[in-house]
């Protein structure tokens, strides 16, 4: 069953550099739409490894398709496009969660085609709360795309309950 919500972006901030005149024509659809008809951006600076996508795949297997792709009005691909090509290889041909942009520059698109990847790149792991979370979970570390490089940065007790689990 499709369901469509549309939200209207209020912002109060005027020192905003996107114009008002540009951000009153923007609508934001949470919507779905099928893989197939989804098109990938051909200007996507975003790489992805068949081991990530993999990964990707394997956490769609173990939670589902949690965060919407974000495409414009023509199912072009703005956001997400690991996410697609993962769905597409565990052969799921049915509906995924979308937010269905409208209002964007093509410059403005292109813009979010890097700020989507980059800014989540500036985060940092608290690395206390990292251990404890990991130490509380009894799930498959590779399917949450964690690697070995990853895991032999945690605290030992931490590895030796990982461990564990292996057996």
């Amino acid at each position: 069953k499709r369901r469509m919500c549309l939200l209207k972006w209020i912002s109060t901030d005027s020192s905003n550099f996107i114009s008002r005149k540009s951000m009153d024509t923007r609508t934001y659809t949470l919507d779905t739409v099928l893989p197939k008809d989804c098109t990938p951006h051909p200007k996507n600076p975003k790489k992805h490894s068949k081991k990530q996508l993999d990964n990707i795949a394997e956490s769609m297997k173990l939670f589902g398709f949690t965060s919407p792709i974000v495409i414009d009005e023509n199912n072009l691909i703005l956001a997400g496009h690991g996410r697609v090509e993962a769905v597409k290889s565990l052969g799921h041909t049915g509906f995924i969660p979308c937010m269905r942009v409208t209002g964007f520059t093509d410059e403005e698109k292109q813009a979010l085609l890097v700020a989507d990847n980059k800014l989540g790149e500036q985060a940092e792991w608290d690395d206390d709360l990292l251990n404890m979370v990991l130490s509380d979970i009894n799930i498959d570390l590779v399917s949450m795309g964690l690697v070995m490089d990853d895991i032999e940065e945690l605290d030992e007790p931490v590895i030796e309950t990982i461990d564990d689990r292996k057996t």
